[in-house]
């Protein structure tokens, strides 16, 4: 293959890795929930778990987790906004509205990081870029908004609720890349953020109670879920290093068509006619936004 081809073809496929890996932790926390797993212990005991596996992983490298102020507060910050919000939301909605209407929660952080570093300066978005983003948009919501119109009004709420996630994962995005500490590597910081944010809900899991419900974790689907946003969570902060936070959060695209098939799959959730046209809609849209299509911004 040329190494210029080669060169476009890998964002596309760290992509498509990095949006499957985090589309599969949803029917995975909707499996731990029919096991009777309680919200909290879960999103607890996964995480934490997750963080000792980049912990480890980092500390084999040569890569410690560093512990300078710089780094500290970038663990804190991204480990808010990307893992634990984003987690606990999910635990409590997944159980509520399945795993594959949860998908929602992923269509739209790539317009909100869009919009988050176009108004903070970050990036200048082309066109071209634009119209990719709205093509994925256009392509989550041609599965999504048919499904919703069978809600009713307690779904409705959770619905409403689930639509934190996108907002949290966008702030998590642009921060990762905002206040990245000099020096710094992505295992390392991945494995620090990981760990804030299993230190965030494991507050909150003392607070509600749930540290007492721990056992109701199924071990192995824990490791499983640990295993899989570790991964993930790495291949963020490589994906981001190359392509940018805008390319980076159309993960959540990917993630939509994966945590839909698996509903469908796994739980035998209907999936639409429409979801073939929202595939297409979604790859010509991760094409249009291949990374160099929008300008950093001078400061």
């Amino acid at each position: 293959m040329p190494s210029s081809l080669l060169h476009r073809a890998a964002p596309i496929a760290a992509l498509a890795a990095t949006g499957a890996l985090v589309g599969a932790a949803v029917p995975i926390t909707r499996l731990a929930s029919l096991a009777g797993a309680q919200t909290l212990s879960w999103a607890f005991a996964s995480t934490g778990t997750a963080a000792v596996l980049l912990a480890g992983a980092a500390m084999l490298r040569g890569n410690p987790v560093r512990t300078d102020r710089d780094h500290l507060a970038y663990y804190g910050a991204v480990g808010l906004f990307s893992i634990a919000l984003p987690q606990l939301l999910l635990a409590l909605v997944v159980p509520m509205i399945g795993a594959g209407l949860a998908g929602i929660g992923y269509t739209l952080p790539p317009i909100l990081t869009l919009a988050i570093t176009a108004l903070i300066g970050m990036v200048r978005p082309s066109p071209r870029c634009i119209l990719g983003f709205a093509f994925g948009l256009g392509g989550a919501l041609l599965v999504l908004l048919p499904r919703g119109h069978s809600a009713d009004g307690v779904q409705s709420e959770w619905m409403a609720l689930a639509m934190a996630v996108p907002l949290s994962v966008a702030v998590g995005n642009v921060l990762r890349a905002r206040i990245w500490p000099a020096g710094s590597v992505p295992l390392a910081n991945a494995a620090g953020a990981m760990g804030a944010g299993a230190a965030l809900l494991g507050l909150a899991a003392a607070a509600g109670g749930g540290l007492a419900d721990l056992a109701t974790v199924p071990v192995g689907l824990a490791v499983a879920h640990a295993a899989v946003s570790a991964v993930a969570f790495v291949l963020f902060f490589v994906l981001q290093a190359v392509a940018g936070p805008v390319y980076t959060s159309q993960v959540g695209y990917v993630a939509t068509v994966v945590s839909l098939a698996a509903g469908a799959l796994v739980f035998g959730e209907a999936i639409p006619i429409s979801a073939y046209a929202a595939a297409a809609l979604i790859a010509a849209g991760v094409v249009l936004v291949l990374p160099g299509r929008e300008s950093r911004a001078r400061p």
